[in-house]
């Protein structure tokens, strides 16, 4: 089955002008970066933007300060119908598996706007941000690497 991972970017950036899957710096960012390369969900992983819907990772842009937590339901709305148009002009339904590796926020209203044909992944569905980093790194980093680095700290 042909796949799609949908990461959600962050607010800390680096300043200036940077690929995408650069430029965003948080450590869950960068840990979910690193599980969809690592789960060879091949070449589709794309960064839901706040500011610019769909990006592809070596797509490069300008550091910026927008987030869809300050948004309001319409605005989100609006980004979620963009996005959802921007990934059918690419990859139209039925078949298509999705994997959100993004918060709640960015998966609501573009599931929605996705509706059926696509078949949605949600690894870490429920997870507070710091549930979510735990389980990234626990599928990231060796599980014997992870378990002997908790027992130093």
């Amino acid at each position: 089955m042909n796949s799609i991972v949908l990461i959600g970017c962050a607010k800390t950036k680096l300043p200036g002008i940077h690929p995408a899957c650069e430029l965003y710096r948080s450590r869950l960012f960068r840990l979910s970066f690193a599980y969809a390369v690592l789960q060879n969900f091949g070449p589709r992983k794309f960064i839901l933007s706040a500011k610019h819907g769909l990006l592809s990772p070596n797509k490069r842009i300008k550091s910026y300060d927008q987030s869809l937590q300050e948004m309001t339901a319409q605005e989100r709305r609006q980004w979620a119908k963009k996005v959802a148009r921007q990934i059918k002009a690419q990859f139209l339904p039925p078949g298509w598996e999705i994997h959100f590796l993004c918060g709640e926020d960015y998966q609501r209203d573009l599931m929605t706007e996705l509706g059926d044909g696509f078949v949605y992944h949600i690894p870490m569905r429920g997870l507070s941000l710091g549930k979510q980093v735990q389980w990234l790194q626990q599928r990231v980093i060796d599980p014997e690497v992870y378990r002997k680095m908790k027992e130093i700290k």
